[in-house]
């Protein structure tokens, strides 16, 4: 079978087009007709026209790199910075010389797997995808130019993908091994200079302090441990509990709204640069559907939009949903045959979490929260508001008393399922006599009796308790690794009731705190 080529459209009619500006034409021009000083009998300049080409050779060339290198963008700026930043606060000042070393040797270690990594999956697809495509070429055409087409797609998919990480870690990882670094050296130049300082300052103590400084067995400090010991050192536990908790929000929250702030100026760059190009603002339509979840098909996000407008959008889309699934419910989202029955109906929610002084002193995981969610299936959205209140009330007997409900997490998971009543629960509790004592106070607000052959057991029931794990190297940062089932003490904190028509404006119901305004 012939294949036919439209030669116009060729990738080295092109290239040809770009350097010698003539198309489909190359021209060899002789030396015999240049003087001394490199111009012919016209005027023209040898070295004008060289100086030319190779500005057009490299500006060819720039113009591929930035279709592989990684664009620049303002989010990527806030990403660094916060990594930076985040080093900084959880770096060891008081680490010796080798530890540091081997920590910069680790580094380098990973960068050297991700090269290789680069590297393996570039020679993999050469040798068993381009070299069987090429050898099919020369006996069937038309079946070795599509698998030579099916297999460059992929290849450059996964070729830049891997180089984009590469080249960000190289960044960020060159960051942090840079800082390291100039640590060493300048802690190395003032412990040389520990007599004059003490002399200078008039502190003997001083030069055996610079002396002691990073020794073998010095005792670590990092401002990450500095605000942690001086949050518990508080004596009052409400103060240190507020304290707490605003350090831990003041940070979340600075992150994620410069995230938003970031993505806003990439966004509004993008749109400038495209109507400088004399584009419609919005440009191509692209329609977008990913699937986060491969085990679930019907997990679909679906977007529409200008290429390049897309791609922010689509990153914080994937962000907002690992964030989400980060958070451990006791309620799973239903599913879309009943959603359509269900998801108009009042929806209260009790949230749980773990106390400061209830964690093992020797843990410094992140606290434990847990949510159990239920739904009035005999009211709607204009449900009145003495039962609202009297729910309140219920809620706030049971489980925000003089001594606040609490419920022992654990590695065994139950599912109590009765959708005809607005129940669907899925909990992590330390044995079926806890889940049993949890569903039967939870359905007892609505004076519900639990049916206990819905109650089914889910998972290896004889695991072992998880424990949680020490933070791991990650690609050169220390980040703390994420353990279904620990086990811990959580306390009821608040309960609200969600409205359909008035999603963004929940109606607290209780609030162990103090901090919400509740029914009256």
């Amino acid at each position: 079978m012939p294949i036919n080529f439209d030669v116009s459209e060729m990738r080295s009619i092109a290239v040809r087009q770009q350097v010698t500006a003539q198309y489909g034409e190359r021209t060899v021009t002789s030396l015999e007709g240049y003087d001394s000083t490199g111009k012919d009998s016209q005027g023209n300049n040898l070295f004008e026209k060289a100086w030319n080409l190779g500005k057009k050779v490299v500006g060819m060339i720039g113009d591929t790199l930035s279709k592989i290198l990684p664009n620049f963008s303002i989010s990527g700026c806030w990403a660094w910075l916060v990594q930076t930043a985040n080093f900084i606060y959880n770096f060891n000042w008081n680490a010796g010389d080798d530890e540091l070393r081997k920590s910069i040797e680790s580094q380098k270690l990973v960068l050297a797997g991700m090269a290789g990594s680069l590297v393996g999956n570039a020679l993999g697809y050469a040798a068993c995808g381009f070299v069987p495509g090429a050898i099919t070429y020369v006996f069937n055409e038309a079946l070795g130019a599509k698998v030579l087409k099916n297999v460059g797609e992929e290849f450059l998919e996964e070729f830049t993908q891997n180089l984009h990480q590469l080249i960000g870690s190289i960044f960020r990882l060159g960051t942090q091994i840079l800082l390291t670094e100039l640590f060493i050296n300048v802690r190395k130049i003032i412990k040389s200079k520990s007599d004059a300082i003490a002399k200078f300052f008039g502190n003997e103590r001083l030069k055996q302090m610079i002396d002691a400084w990073g020794k073998e067995g010095s005792k670590p400090w990092s401002f990450s441990k500095a605000v942690n010991d001086k949050i518990e050192s508080i004596d009052n536990k409400y103060v240190e509990a507020f304290t707490e908790e605003a350090v831990e929000e003041f940070s979340d929250a600075c992150q994620e709204a410069g995230y938003i702030a970031a993505a806003t100026f990439d966004a509004k760059i993008a749109e400038e640069a495209y109507k400088q190009q004399n584009m419609p603002v919005l440009g191509k339509m692209k329609y977008l559907e990913v699937k986060p979840n491969r085990k679930n098909d019907d997990e679909v996000i679906v977007m529409a939009g200008n290429t390049e407008l897309l791609k922010n959008n689509l990153v914080g889309a994937l962000n907002t949903r690992q964030i989400i699934s980060m958070y451990d419910v006791g309620a799973i989202t239903e599913v879309p045959t009943e959603m359509r029955f269900r998801r108009f109906k009042p929806h209260v929610y009790l949230k749980f979490t773990e106390l400061t002084k209830d964690r093992p002193k020797d843990e410094t995981r992140s606290l434990i929260k847990m949510q159990i969610s239920f739904r009035l299936m005999n009211e709607t959205s204009s449900i009145a508001l003495e039962k609202l209140k009297t729910l309140s009330e219920k809620i706030i007997a049971k489980f925000s008393g003089e001594t606040p409900y609490k419920i022992s997490k654990g590695a065994r998971r139950f599912s109590y399922a009765d959708h005809e009543r607005g129940y669907q629960f899925n909990l992590q509790v330390i044995s079926e006599l806890e889940a049993r004592r949890v569903v039967d106070d939870v359905l007892g607000l609505q004076g519900h009796t639990p049916d206990w052959d819905l109650l089914i057991p889910l998972g290896n029931q004889n695991a072992s308790t998880p424990k949680p794990k020490e933070k791991e190297l990650v690609l050169g940062e220390k980040v703390e690794q994420e353990v279904q089932g620990i086990p811990g003490i959580v306390t009821f904190t608040k309960s609200y009731c969600v409205l359909d028509k008035r999603p963004k404006k929940p109606v607290y119901l209780a609030d162990v705190k103090g901090q919400k305004r509740l029914l009256k």
